[in-house]
């Protein structure tokens, strides 16, 4: 209880995160990566899967909030794919517009 109030304090204070959102390609295929572990109830085995995608934190996560753990894994995704993009050999042109539109996005 307190930690809900804690984070909506500081929701309140800060602002809504400034996380990217996933596009419904990205959120499928982590969907589709998930499912098997949460159909066998194998908690462990999906955290570990977050954990070699690169968030160290997931371990972290209450159990079986898998909410949380897709959003991380979408998280990565979308992030990864923004440095791929980045480090594309684009025009400075072509790179501004790609992340106007990825950032000013509704």
């Amino acid at each position: 209880m307190i930690t809900l109030v804690i984070s909506h304090v500081a929701r309140f204070i800060y602002g809504k995160p400034d996380v990217p959102k996933a596009s419904c390609e990205i959120t499928s295929q982590v969907y589709a990566e998930l499912e098997k572990y949460q159909k066998d109830g194998d908690w462990d085995a999906a955290v570990q899967l977050v954990v070699e995608a690169g968030d160290l934190r997931a371990p972290s996560f209450p159990t079986n909030n898998w909410y949380r753990l897709r959003r991380s894994l979408e998280i990565i995704k979308v992030l990864n794919s923004f440095f791929v993009v980045i480090m594309h050999p684009w025009s400075v042109d072509e790179r501004m517009c790609f992340l106007a539109s990825v950032f000013l996005s509704p």
